[in-house]
């Protein structure tokens, strides 16, 4: 592998540090989505304890609702009994029931990230891929949705795809740290340093603990 050049671009007063390799900033894209994927799931457990007092079997649960919601209310059960699954380390028995969450209701998309972290916990990417492109499809405009698929775009090599992503995110509600990472990663990918600065800058603004950003400032700005 060839060593790379400093950039050339200005950035004021301060230089910029030796880049990272393309293989790192795919390890950290890899790593990214599926932490994005995993705050889903726990906010889903969390949803979860809410709702049940004391979860017992999955199989023993009981399964309501009307004739008209009948489906809705299968998948939300299978949905939710996937995700205890997960908790449980039972990964190979959450698939199934999150697979057959996902045919009761293929609208679902909160099924389809919940399939998406087992099949990364599977270690099955090719599939996780396809579960969490799904859900973006059938929710295209939410926040959340548009930053993970600006993660799927820096994995695929799209930095300029990923950052009309994160702009879209970025400009429906402004400053939120997961987007602005994820900016500052897609402008890093098309040579926008300063850029990439400015919007580290911005997440440590608004959580002055943010490591990420802290990292990447201490090896990009000095």
């Amino acid at each position: 592998m060839t060593e790379q050049k400093k950039p050339t671009e200005e950035v004021g007063d301060a230089g910029v540090a030796d880049q990272d390799s393309p293989e790192q900033n795919l390890s950290e894209a890899l790593a990214r989505i599926e932490q994005n994927l995993s705050e889903q799931l726990d906010r889903s457990l969390r949803r979860i304890e809410q709702k049940l007092d004391g979860a017992g079997d999955p199989d023993q649960t009981v399964l309501v609702g009307s004739a008209s919601s009948e489906k809705l209310d299968e998948s939300a059960v299978l949905n939710d009994q996937g995700v205890q699954l997960f908790y449980r380390n039972e990964l190979e028995q959450a698939s199934q029931y999150l697979e057959n969450a996902v045919k009761t209701d293929p609208g679902s998309v909160e099924a389809w990230n919940n399939l998406a972290v087992v099949y990364t916990a599977l270690n099955q990417s090719e599939k996780a891929i396809k579960a969490f492109q799904k859900a973006a499809d059938l929710d295209p405009n939410r926040v959340e949705t548009l930053n993970n698929k600006a993660v799927l775009s820096l994995m695929q090599a799209s930095p300029d795809q990923a950052l009309s992503y994160l702009e879209e995110a970025d400009a429906t509600t402004p400053l939120q740290v997961p987007v602005l990472l994820n900016l500052a990663q897609a402008q890093l990918a098309m040579g926008h340093y300063s850029r990439a600065i400015q919007a580290w800058k911005l997440a440590i603004a608004i959580d002055p603990e943010q490591e990420e950003a802290l990292h990447n400032l201490r090896q990009y700005y000095q």
